[in-house]
């Protein structure tokens, strides 16, 4: 604002300065006793991290409060709905592995995956198929592309089933032939 300086002497014939200040009446005043005041305003921080809003926007602030209402600001940290977290400036967040999930970063990007073995109490594959520790339920869906099995407990497919079948068919075919040539009922002796 503007401002003016009068000149008097003073009863030893010192000189004496009035300096008047003509200030803005919001953020710089002037009292009765013509000393001049900041008008100031402390900065408050909300719970959830931010800087809450001045009563009187048009106050000055001194560096103390804006260094703690940064120190002070942040954001909110929050899974499945549950408590959330403020985290503040300068604070790190840590994201751990679960299980069957592995989280990496390289610089500012992070990575989360499947890890490679990954281990489950059950499975549920739409609306049918159910893979548990009990077994697995393939609700009435077919299960294609089965390797013909090779040890006594692997599973066989119906190519194997089909081959099997056939070869007792031609077993009994043979056989009744045979017996047929001896004119001997089968059926009397084991039936």
């Amino acid at each position: 604002g503007k401002r003016s300086i009068k000149e008097a002497t003073n009863a030893n014939g010192g000189a004496v300065y009035d300096l008047a200040v003509n200030t803005d009446g919001t953020t710089i005043t002037t009292n009765k006793d013509g000393q001049i005041t900041a008008n100031t305003i402390n900065l408050t921080n909300t719970p959830d991290g931010k800087v809450a809003e001045p009563t009187n926007p048009n106050s000055l602030v001194n560096a103390g409060d804006i260094t703690k209402a940064i120190n002070n600001s942040g954001f909110n940290i929050q899974t499945n709905g549950g408590d959330k977290e403020l985290v503040k400036t300068g604070e790190t967040v840590n994201f751990v592995n679960g299980d069957n999930i592995q989280i990496t970063n390289d610089g500012k990007n992070i990575t989360v995956a499947t890890a490679k073995d990954v281990k489950f109490d059950s499975v549920n594959v739409g609306d049918t198929v159910n893979i548990t520790n009990k077994g697995i339920d393939a609700g009435n869906t077919a299960i294609a592309n089965v390797k013909a099995g090779t040890a006594d407990t692997d599973a066989v497919n119906v190519g194997q089933l089909n081959e099997a079948v056939s070869n007792i068919n031609s077993n009994i075919t043979n056989n009744n032939k045979y017996l047929s040539k001896l004119k001997i009922n089968p059926y009397k002796y084991w039936g």
